[in-house]
């Protein structure tokens, strides 16, 4: 009786333990299957932190590129370059910017009331041939007094790098010519310029030599006996319709000026380099 006594108990025991360890499997299985969806989702949502993280730090890098960006006054967009005019990194300043081959450079940098009065009185536009380069003429306005204006304007040539090549002064588009004075097949630049602290006119030639640019004055031609009293005493002027250069000089024995036409001949000026 006690045997089956004791058989029924371990029986009865046997049953809870099959019972007992079926539960826990089933109940460890729910939970590994709880933890391994828990671990998914918390990488997903990783994953999607990761994502709005980066784009986060996409747009602050547009919103501080825009807060950074200058306005641009104006572009001038030549073949394989840009030059353009923004605004620069201090107040009252511009930046004259060249773009070629992806890659960004500052050429110069403007400052208000004594290289300008406005943005408007800086311009630029491209010419093709001239002393044997193709670039850009940068045009300056100046005033003197309320009605008159001048222009300085410095020429650039645009190759592997921009490098300045000559300056003239005066009218914006009028009074600089273009011709090949000596035959080789370059074109020199003329400039017809008057000082500014007397009112004397003389004539700026510049030649390319095939290596660097040469300058020299229209008034060095004067073969004649002058009576200097300042540099107003001799003034020259080039004559587009003639090709020649008239040079004015001053005779103390005439008491007024007498006046003389000259081919242009580089041999008899003193050319010398413009950019040392």
């Amino acid at each position: 009786m006690k045997q089956k006594t004791l058989i029924i108990v371990l029986s009865v025991l046997l049953v809870f333990s099959v019972v007992g360890n079926a539960y826990q499997y089933t109940t460890n299985r729910k939970l590994n299957e709880q933890s391994a969806a828990l671990q998914t989702d918390i990488a997903s949502h990783e994953a999607k932190l990761s994502e709005l993280t980066e784009q986060i730090s996409e747009l602050q890098s547009t919103v501080d590129a825009q807060a950074d960006q200058k306005k641009i006054y104006w572009v001038l967009a030549v073949d394989d370059y840009e030059i353009s005019l923004r605004e620069g990194s201090t107040e009252d300043t511009l930046n004259l910017m060249h773009y070629q081959n992806e890659k960004e450079k500052l050429l110069l940098t403007f400052e208000k009331d004594y290289d300008y009065q406005t943005p408007e009185d800086i311009s630029a536009e491209s010419f093709e041939e001239c002393l044997g380069h193709n670039g850009f003429r940068l045009y300056q306005r100046r005033s003197l007094g309320e009605s008159y204006h001048y222009y300085e304007v410095n020429y650039y040539a645009v190759e592997e790098e921009v490098k300045l090549l000559a300056y003239r002064w005066g009218s914006r588009d009028d009074d600089f010519y273009e011709a090949d004075i000596d035959g080789d097949g370059i074109k020199e630049l003329i400039c017809n310029v008057m000082w500014m602290a007397d009112g004397a006119l003389d004539v700026l030639i510049y030649h390319f030599d095939g290596e660097k640019v040469l300058k020299g004055r229209g008034s060095d031609l004067l073969d004649e006996p002058a009576d200097i009293h300042g540099v107003g005493s001799v003034s020259a002027q080039y004559l587009p319709e003639t090709e020649k250069v008239h040079i004015d000089y001053w005779l103390d024995s005439l008491q007024d000026f007498q006046g003389k036409d000259y081919n242009i001949e580089l041999d008899k000026i003193d050319m010398s380099d413009y950019i040392k």
